[in-house]
């Protein structure tokens, strides 16, 4: 053992110290090895979901565009894991690490592919099924125009919002917008944290941060959803079913709006929907 006085460790303490920082780097690195490589997997998922969205607007001009040519127009756009994009088809991009996607739809128009289940809305009026996108065009100003039932709705693709902020480091979507991933997805950006943020290699990440998912199965109305109750005639309306949040619903002013919050059955509801502006949000129609 050293003195008290005596400076430096000893040959014994150093090699505890080493055995210890050893142990410690066994136990870590694995986990902070695969913390990474999680990481690059889903930074390549969300470029792949990127390319796929910029091939959907694409077609949304121009019908017979192909993933082939997405790739050669998007270099820039690479997998953090060293994976090679390509095409092995038209609507296909594939990692040769991580793994592909499919669009929803091909070049000749037609849908492709899954959506996401949304559940099914009951109303008086019959049974909305789940989601079937009817049709998309070009709007102005690189909108891209949804329709849902009769009704055209405004919206942007996370690609043309990427490519609109090229070299910005962190970017939020804009509150009140609605933003199309490219597989027939669209979302609601309000109260919550969906964002772009640059990487490193100078392509971009897309979180979506708690936005609010459309359903794009039909649209309610809102004097059929929400009915007064004759025994409470003072206190407004009552719902007479559960809505979930993310529909689109037609108020009796004729604005269209998405309901944030879920509407619980039996709860009441004031008579107008703006005078609950944070359950419901007013969104924009095509402008053409």
């Amino acid at each position: 053992m050293r003195s008290m006085g005596k400076k430096g460790f000893t040959l014994v303490e150093i090699v505890v110290v080493m055995v210890v920082v050893g142990i410690l780097a066994a136990i870590t690195v694995p986990s902070l090895a695969k913390y990474i490589d999680d990481g690059k997997k889903r930074d390549c998922e969300i470029n792949r979901k990127a390319l796929l969205a910029r091939l959907e607007s694409d077609r949304a001009l121009n019908p017979g565009a192909v993933m082939a040519e997405v790739l050669a127009e998007n270099t820039d756009i690479s997998c953090p894991s060293g994976g090679v994009y390509r095409a092995p088809d038209d609507n296909t991009v594939e990692c040769s690490v991580h793994g592909k996607d499919r669009s929803i739809s091909n070049k000749d128009g037609n849908d492709e592919g899954e959506l996401e289940e949304i559940p099914r809305i009951e109303t008086e009026e019959g049974m909305f099924q789940p989601p079937q996108l009817e049709s998309m065009k070009p709007g102005n100003q690189r909108e891209l125009c949804f329709r849902v039932g009769d009704v055209w709705f405004s919206s942007m693709t996370f690609a043309d919002f990427t490519d609109i902020n090229n070299g910005i480091q962190y970017v939020p979507f804009a509150d009140g917008k609605i933003y199309a991933d490219g597989n027939g997805n669209f979302y609601l950006q309000v109260y919550n944290s969906g964002h772009i943020d640059k990487k490193e290699d100078g392509t971009y990440s897309i979180t979506t941060g708690g936005m609010i998912s459309i359903n794009s199965a039909g649209i309610l109305r809102y004097e059929e959803i929400m009915k007064k109750d004759p025994n409470r005639p003072t206190d407004g309306y009552i719902s007479q079913q559960v809505i979930p949040k993310g529909c689109i619903i037609q108020g009796m002013d004729g604005t269209y709006y998405v309901n944030i919050q879920q509407i619980n059955k039996g709860v009441t509801e004031p008579d107008t929907l703006l005078d609950k502006a944070y359950n419901w949000r007013p969104i924009g129609l095509c402008s053409k």
